[in-house]
């Protein structure tokens, strides 16, 4: 029903007290029918703007949740301190460099190069090694000596002249290791005749052979 001028005007000022009560609009007692009529329009026009208003707020774009972007097409690498003995590195690269440095002939491999400096000196390298990565890496975990005091993580290309160029250097971690005992590895020697049996020799073999930054002999 709609509740116009027009309308209103045609009722009986017994059926519009009727309608008011039914529509739970206060009519003072005594009140003159043409400002009873104006209660009703009053409320009619307040009726009409909340309805509008409902419609604009269910109208609106329902808040989407915000997606990050797979790159921000910048070649890039950083370092976290996970624990005293692992950092975190995490890389990236602009894509139209990857795709062109990928396409090329002479293009072998990424690899990560973890340099190890002296807390005395950060700008001299003390020793570095490199680790082999995937064109589809993005991130790995590195194992740390237990002496090496400051590290960096370069991200560099190789060719197969075996020629290594850095493309970014991370930023760089001071490990602060002074209250981690200093022997946690297994030395060299130290197996038993069985532990030698067991097969634990070639397992230290092969983790040397991977994993060598943890088994540097101590200054």
């Amino acid at each position: 029903m709609e509740l116009s001028k027009e309308y209103l005007e045609t009722v009986c000022t017994s059926e519009l007290l009727n309608l008011a009560e039914l529509y739970g609009i206060y009519i003072p007692k005594d009140l003159k029918r043409e400002f009873i009529i104006g209660e009703f329009l009053e409320y009619a026009n307040e009726s009409k703007f909340y309805a509008k208003a409902a419609m604009l707020e269910i109208e609106e774009p329902a808040d989407t949740e915000e997606v990050l972007p797979k790159t921000f097409e910048v070649t890039n690498i950083h370092v976290l301190l996970k624990d005293p003995m692992w950092v975190f590195v995490f890389w990236d690269f602009n894509s139209q460099f990857f795709e062109n440095a990928i396409s090329e002939p002479d293009f072998d491999s990424f690899l990560l190069r973890v340099v190890l400096m002296s807390k005395d000196n950060t700008t001299q390298t003390a020793d570095f090694y490199d680790i082999d990565i995937s064109i589809n890496d993005r991130k790995r975990y590195v194992h740390l000596s237990f002496n090496d005091e400051v590290c960096r993580v370069d991200l560099c290309i190789r060719t197969i002249q075996k020629e290594v160029k850095v493309l970014s250097q991370s930023n760089t971690i001071d490990l602060k290791r002074h209250n981690i005992q200093n022997r946690l590895c297994v030395s060299q020697d130290s197996a038993s005749e069985i532990e030698k049996l067991s097969g634990l020799k070639l397992i230290k073999s092969s983790h040397f052979k991977n994993f060598r930054q943890a088994f540097r002999n101590e200054s």
